[in-house]
This record gives structure tokens, sequence and C-alpha cells, in this order.
């Protein structure tokens, strides 16, 4: 049991080439054997009755050793390549013995086939639970998503509101920039009633007329230089005034006090602000193309074209706001942070988990 197959094989090779080689010994001829069994005919000499001389004697018995010779030496090499032949035969490895050397090999093979098939089923198997679990989180996900964009409209609705409530109590408030900071807190407000009656060209012995429930200097921020003055904070007890106040400063060229230009606004939400300074892109196009606007409370932005309104809220709105009003498109880059830019998410362009048809259960290994 030693031996391998490979071995067995050129054994096998060499012994019949051996037997080749003794089939391709010398036999003798036919003309040889002839004479030692063809009849006599008539009028032929008998060739045994012929007496040879004494030196065809001496040559014929010399020649017959020599023939003897060779043939009996040409025999035992016959027999002993015969029976070196016989004998590797014999050593030749039998069918039980061959099939008992396949089993050998085959058992481990069919063992390890065994067990991948097995892995392979266990792992398809487990393939298809995974895919169960995500397709139900995919669904959770679905419905959380779809829980997430109404939450954050919601949460954009209030932060709207919340906007719009902090406008409307800042909805009295002027904003002053330019006053010197030669007025002092205390001496604001007469200046601020002087500056107003002259807007509303009022009569000067009657500026207490103008309501002002407080005035103040309020922090400058960052980015404003050191030498300008800080801007002044004004309270008015009246809408109304406040609102003619602004439309009758807009109608002055300029305002000036000790060489200082003086500029009204409306005291607005820092939000409001951001926003307004997003749109910056499309209020000048409109102004380029001298189409009027106005700001609207909650914050938008609106225009009136042929008796209809294109308004705009969002970002979402744009498209639709300069399509009506047959504008070029514009692109907004730096509205702020909210939760619009998730509002045109499509949940739907994802696709969904297909499952496969096919059954990857693997067959039991059949036994032999």
């Amino acid at each position: 049991m030693g031996r391998t197959h490979k071995q067995n094989r050129e054994e096998l090779e060499g012994i019949k080439e051996k037997i080749k080689m003794v089939s391709k010994s010398p036999q003798p001829s036919q003309t040889e054997i002839a004479p030692l069994f063809s009849r006599k005919t008539k009028g032929q000499a008998d060739p045994l009755k012929l007496v040879p001389t004494r030196s065809n004697r001496e040559e014929h018995t010399a020649g017959a050793t020599g023939a003897m010779r060779v043939q009996g030496d040409s025999e035992s090499e016959g027999e002993g390549d015969s029976g070196d032949i016989y004998a590797k035969i014999a050593n030749l490895p039998t069918k039980t013995e061959i099939r008992e050397m396949l089993l050998e090999v085959t058992i481990p093979i069919r063992e390890d086939i065994k067990g991948i098939k097995q892995d392979i089923a266990d792992l398809a198997e487990r393939t298809d639970d995974l895919e169960d679990k995500v397709r139900e989180l995919q669904a959770n996900q679905k419905s959380i998503y779809a829980k997430i964009q109404e939450q954050e409209k919601k949460m954009a609705d209030i932060s709207r509101k919340m906007e719009d409530q902090e406008n409307r109590n800042r909805r009295k408030n002027i904003r002053i920039r330019g006053v010197p900071e030669s007025i002092q807190n205390e001496d604001i407000k007469t200046f601020l009633q002087q500056i107003f009656n002259n807007i509303l060209n009022k009569d000067k012995d009657k500026v207490t007329e103008i309501q002002i429930e407080r005035a103040h200097r309020i922090q400058k921020p960052n980015r404003v230089p050191q030498d300008e003055p800080r801007d002044i904070l004004c309270c008015l007890m009246s809408y109304a005034i406040k609102e003619e106040i602004l439309r009758k400063a807009k109608e002055v060229d300029n305002i000036i006090y000790e060489d200082n230009t003086i500029i009204f606004y409306q005291d607005l939400a820092k939000s409001t602000l951001w926003k307004r300074k997003a749109l910056k892109p499309v209020t000048e196009v409109l102004r380029e193309r001298k189409i009027l606007y106005r700001w609207g409370f909650p914050f938008s932005l609106r225009v009136q074209k042929e008796g209809t309104w294109a308004i705009l809220r969002t970002p979402l709105d744009l498209d639709n706001f300069l399509k009506k009003l047959g504008l070029p498109e514009i692109k907004l880059t730096n509205w702020p942070e909210e939760n619009y830019q998730h509002w045109g998410l499509n949940w739907s362009d994802q696709k969904d988990w297909t499952k496969i048809t096919e059954s990857r259960k693997v067959s039991p290994l059949k036994a032999n």
C-alpha cells in the first residue's frame, strides 16, 4: 500500500516494453525448417544416406554446436525475461486494492464538499433572514422619514411664527444710524423729537407731540469700524407715526447733522435681516428691471404683476416666483441654515429591496 498509483503505472509500462522486445527476437525462418519436414520427391537423394567426408563432418559438427549454443543462450534469456515479467505482473495492485486507494482519496474530498454545501446552505438561510430584516428596517425608515419631514415642516412653521412675533414686538421701533457720539444718552430723546418733527414738517414748538417710549444706543457689530457712532434704537408709542416717519425719511434726499448722514431703518429680527440679505441677488434684478417689490410679514418678498402676486417665502418658492415674473434663473447660496432644504428630498428615489424568488437551498449530499 506504500506504492503510489503513478509508480504502479510506470512499472506496468516497463513490463509492456519488455514483452514487445521478446516478441521481436529472431525466429527460425520457414526455409530453414522446411527441409526437416518436407517430403521426398522421386529421384531425390536421401540426405541421410549421403556420407559426408571427414572435413565436412567436422564443419557440420562445429556449426551445429555453435547453433545449439546460440539457441540455448536465446532460450535462457527469453525464459529469464518472461519470469521477470510474470513476477512484476504478480506484484501489480489488484482491483480491490485500487478501489481501496481511490476510497482513501475520495472520502476526505466528499466530507469537505459536504461541509462546504452545509456552509452554503447556512449562508443562504442567514442571507434570507437579513433581507427580511432589512426590508422591515426600510419600511420603518420610510415611516420615520415621513415623520421627520412632517416635524421639520412644523418646526419651520413655528420658527416663522416666532420670527413674525419678534418682528411684531419691534414694529414700533426705528433704528437710527449716523448720530454722532457727542449726543449723550440723556439728550437722545430730545434730539430725536427734533429730527422727527423736521422730517414730518411739523412746528418745532410742538416736538412733544411725538411720544417716545424709550431710546438708547446699542452695541456695534464687530465688523463695524470703531470710529463710526453706535446706532440708536427708538421705540415710539404710535405705530402710525413710526410708519409716517419712515415713509417721509425716504422722500428726503439726505439728512445731515454735524457732517454726518443720518439713516432710518425698520428694526427687524436678526433672522429676517439674514433672509433679506440672502435675497439680495433677486432684489438687484428687480431693481434693474424697475419692478416694484415689498417685504411682507411673516417674512416674504411680494411682487405684483398684471393683477397677480408673486410671493417668495422660502427657497422652494424661488423657481415659481421667477417663472411668474419672467426672470432668469437665480441661485441663492447664502440662505440661513434651516430645514427648508430637506423638503425637496424624495424617498421614492431609493429602490426597494427585491426578494430573490429562486431558492438558494442546497440539496443534501447523496450517499453512494
